[in-house]
């Protein structure tokens, strides 16, 4: 009996010895735990974050700035069917200009083996879809699947010649408002002159956390599939955000009409008394056929007749004396 008590009094020793072994472990690592003064620092994060974020409705949510106000804000994008066949070079600055809305354009060029076997499933469906409509008689439906058959089938013909190019883009936005009231006005004019373009805009329904992200410039990848859509390398230039309906009339020969203003613009190739350019050279670009040549005599021809300025032309291809 004394050895079985003795046993017992030497296991209940090592059992209090091991708690107090766990006890100074966790006091030791609670200490390690403290932050210090590095760990601390104010990153970039810190600075540009809200105070609180909020996404109870559907189609938008709420940032906390400050102690007192609240911002509203819904996220759009374009769908898949929501570009017209044409686009002119301003739709975009009918969205940078409607006020507080950011805008991300995701960009992404496909392969060429890719681009032709997508193309070429897009072309077997449409010849699908005009068998059907011939037999049930919808000529409205004939010219319309017509006219995409025949794009698609020069599209693939460029594509496959390496004039052009297939690109997957993204268009996304969103607007903000200091309240409900003010975002429902501002979302529905973007909306109504989206549409005066032939442009269709849907909201993020049910994704407004997706859309937001997708439009900030974190770096994380766009995980909104249904707001890809293909296209060439025409109308991928009308995406250029570089145009501005500002200019300074400094005198010269009218060269053309602004697509934003409407107003027609002057060029003055070596400015006047009160401004002159840093460089007098001038670049055209284009595609072929689309008036290259005739820009530059135009420019040549006002200048000699309205600005008494001579030109002496360097043509080894002899372009303009064929003309």
């Amino acid at each position: 009996m004394r050895l079985f008590g003795k046993k017992k009094k030497e296991k209940k020793k090592i059992e209090a010895e091991e708690k107090d072994e766990l006890e100074l472990e966790e006091e030791e690592s609670e200490e390690e735990e403290v932050p210090t003064q590095l760990d601390n620092q104010t990153t970039v994060f810190d600075v540009i974050a809200p105070e609180g974020m909020k996404i109870d409705a559907e189609d938008y949510g709420v940032i906390k700035q400050s102690l007192g106000s609240n911002t509203f804000f819904r996220p759009f994008y374009i769908p898949r069917d929501g570009y017209p066949r044409m686009m002119q070079t301003n739709w975009l600055n009918m969205l940078t200009s409607a006020g507080e809305v950011d805008v991300m354009i995701d960009i992404h060029k496909e392969p060429k083996a890719k681009a032709m076997r997508s193309l070429d499933m897009q072309l077997t469906m449409l010849r699908s879809n005009l068998s059907f409509q011939r037999t049930r008689g919808n000529i409205d439906q004939e010219k319309d699947l017509d006219a995409k058959i025949q794009d698609t089938n020069n599209l693939m013909d460029e594509i496959q010649f390496n004039e052009n190019d297939s690109y997957m883009v993204s268009t996304m936005g969103v607007a903000y408002a200091e309240s409900k009231k003010e975002l429902d006005v501002l979302c529905e004019y973007i909306e109504d002159e989206m549409q005066a373009s032939h442009f269709k805009i849907a909201s993020t329904w049910n994704r407004v956390k997706s859309g937001l992200k997708a439009t900030m410039p974190l770096g994380a990848p766009n995980t909104l599939q249904d707001t890809y859509r293909n296209i060439d390398r025409r109308a991928l230039c009308t995406f250029a955000p570089f145009v501005s309906g500002s200019g300074r009339f400094n005198g010269g020969i009218p060269i053309g009409k602004n697509k934003i203003t409407g107003q027609v613009e002057f060029l003055n190739s070596f400015g006047n008394a009160d401004y002159r350019p840093p460089n007098y050279n001038i670049g055209v670009t284009g595609i072929s056929g689309s008036g290259k040549s005739l820009l530059l005599k135009m420019k040549l021809a006002r200048e000699t007749s309205l600005a008494d300025t001579h030109a002496m032309i360097i043509d080894p291809e002899g372009g303009a004396t064929r003309s």
